[in-house]
């Protein structure tokens, strides 16, 4: 999984570096308030298409936001944007992903998910697909904001532990219809300036 996610990520690179007049990197403003990372660079196709390749992470190995429970996490994500005019960048968009995951928390932090019993945390990884709705304005030249919210369906295989680090079950699966991404995301445009 490893080889292939490098491949993705190569693949990806390449792509931006052929076609960075239509380029934009994105800092998720939101989630950054709650600790977690949230880059993001999308690269546009024609006038009305874009693909998106995005990270989420956490990195409180014990204690997050006062929780007493870890929240270490990682999230890579693509996505395709369809945006309604034929501005790529700008305006209302609807969109596609597909992501894999890893994960060591306490679900009853996570909003939407149910109560796991408190005093344990989980340890696994999984896979996200769903879609996404925003929308995208200018406030400079190369500058903006982009709002958006992404719901889907995730499936993921998990192992419990309780706080002094002892085992409680082995790998299970799970599934959900969850949001797995929201955000105020600061945009930069690189290469040509917006007109």
């Amino acid at each position: 999984m490893k080889k292939i996610t490098l491949a993705l990520v190569l693949l990806f690179s390449v792509t931006v570096a052929s076609h960075a007049q239509v380029a934009e990197v994105k800092v998720n403003a939101a989630a950054g308030a709650l600790a977690i990372f949230n880059p993001s660079i999308e690269v546009g196709f024609g006038k009305y298409s874009a693909v998106s390749l995005d990270f989420i992470g956490a990195f409180a190995e014990k204690d997050y936001l006062g929780t007493g429970f870890p929240m270490l996490m990682s999230y890579g994500l693509m996505g395709y944007r369809f945006y309604i005019k034929p501005d790529v960048h700008k305006g209302f968009f609807v969109g596609a992903d597909l992501g894999f995951n890893t994960f060591k928390m306490n679900k009853d932090i996570v909003p939407f998910v149910a109560n796991d019993g408190g005093g344990r945390y989980d340890v696994g990884y999984g896979v996200v697909m769903g879609g996404t709705v925003g929308y995208k304005f200018l406030f400079k030249e190369r500058w903006g904001v982009e709002l958006s919210v992404s719901y889907g369906w995730q499936h993921s295989q998990h192992e419990g532990y309780n706080l002094a680090g002892q085992k409680l079950f082995d790998m299970n699966a799970s599934a959900e219809w969850l949001p797995y991404k929201a955000g105020i995301y600061i945009t930069y445009r690189l290469g040509k300036p917006r007109k």
